[in-house]
Parts: C-alpha cells; sequence; structure tokens
C-alpha cells in the first residue's frame, strides 16, 4: 500500500474515532484485502468508517490496534508499506519489520 495514501486515512481516521478507556472497541482497526481491493474499517460504537483502496495482495480479516498501526505509518518514510498475516500478529514492513499483535 502506498504509505503517503495510509498517512491521509490514519489521519482521517484518528481524528474522527477517539479512543476510549471505557471501550476497548474504539482502538481497533480491521484491515483485510482481497481481489486487489483492501478494506480498513473501525469503529467508535456511534461512528463507523470503512475506506477501500487498492491493494495487490491479498490479507486475511485481521484486527489490530488502531493507535499503534497510525503511529508506525505516520513514522515510515518509505514510499510503500507491506502487510503480512501471521498466526498469531500482522508483520508491517515499512523502514522496518513491525509485529502487530
Amino acid at each position: 500500500m502506498q504509505t503517503a495514501q495510509l498517512k491521509d486515512i490514519f489521519s482521517v481516521l484518528t481524528n474522527i474515532i477517539k479512543e476510549d478507556k471505557v471501550r476497548p472497541i474504539t482502538d481497533l482497526v480491521e484491515i483485510r484485502a482481497e481481489n486487489g481491493i483492501a478494506q480498513i474499517a473501525c469503529t467508535d460504537n456511534r461512528t463507523a468508517l470503512v475506506v477501500d483502496i487498492e491493494e495487490e495482495d491479498d490479507i486475511p480479516r485481521t484486527v489490530v490496534s488502531l493507535s499503534l498501526l497510525a503511529k508506525l505509518v505516520k513514522m515510515t518514510t518509505k514510499e510503500e508499506v507491506k502487510f503480512k498475516k501471521h498466526e498469531r500478529y500482522l508483520e508491517m514492513k515499512g523502514d522496518g519489520k513491525y509485529k502487530l499483535p
């Protein structure tokens, strides 16, 4: 996925969906990709946001921390970011390799 596009998406998501310590679901984002389209979705139990973008690789449905993923994307300087689903974590390759539980 293009890093610049992800930065724009996560900027919008984190500005609209605010983390609520009482509702853990507010700090989660779902990512999945198939047939060339990736879908990124999150909710705060009042508002739900779903974004579709182009993605060559399939990614099985995965749920990770919104704040952690947004922070990693924001710090990335590489032009492109790759995601790979493992059994217990999502691997993000950008400036380095990161394991998101």
